[in-house]
């Protein structure tokens, strides 16, 4: 299977959404949701109507909401924050949708459209190799930005090694370096002694 990469330029990220919204409002939040959260495309499409029902008591201005998820692929519990605009996202968004009791998940929509729609929004900004794991990735990198720390982009991700995070970062390195640099540092990172384990 080919490995999907992430958005590393967050002008891009931006453009991304714009084209998403295109198709349909719920692949706009479905995206930003993955950016923010870090969640794999299946837990992001199992979550409920209500999981913004019991925001949290004295949240700040930055942490505007959280839910607790149970990763279907490790049974780990992840706690996900989500900010005050992405919270209005989702509020905006079920407002346009009924809830329906028969079927309580807040996306009604498969991996493959949601795969399809984000490979044509790619596509249209010039980007390859994107699919809805690079939700996951993208939010690896905008973490690893800010925080700059692999042991933090790890234990967000709820890696067991840190030698998996490493290989969804990698790319964003080498990106960042030739950026920065003009540098071709391909061949000396891909010659790094990374231990290759199954994505967790």
């Amino acid at each position: 299977m080919r490995k999907m990469k992430g958005i590393y330029n967050h002008g891009i990220q931006h453009q991304m959404y714009q084209n998403l919204c295109k198709y349909g409002a719920i692949y706009g939040v479905i995206y930003y949701l993955g950016l923010e959260t870090g969640l794999r495309i299946s837990d992001l499409l199992a979550l409920e109507y209500d999981i913004l029902k019991n925001p949290p008591a004295g949240g700040n201005e930055i942490i505007a909401g959280c839910f607790d998820v149970v990763e279907g692929k490790t049974g780990k519990t992840k706690t996900c924050f989500v900010s005050h605009i992405m919270r209005g996202m989702i509020v905006d968004y079920r407002n346009q949708v009924p809830y329906d009791p028969k079927d309580p998940r807040l996306f009604k929509i498969s991996r493959q459209t949601v795969s399809k729609y984000i490979k044509k929004a790619a596509e249209n900004c010039g980007l390859f190799d994107i699919g809805c794991h690079s939700l996951r990735v993208t939010y690896a990198w905008n973490l690893l930005c800010t925080a700059h720390s692999f042991i933090y982009v790890r234990d967000a991700l709820n890696h067991a090694f840190l030698s998996t995070t490493m290989l969804y970062l990698t790319d964003g390195v080498i990106w960042a370096i030739d950026r920065a640099y003009g540098a071709n540092t391909a061949t000396c990172v891909n010659n790094l002694p990374l231990q290759t384990t199954n994505h967790t």
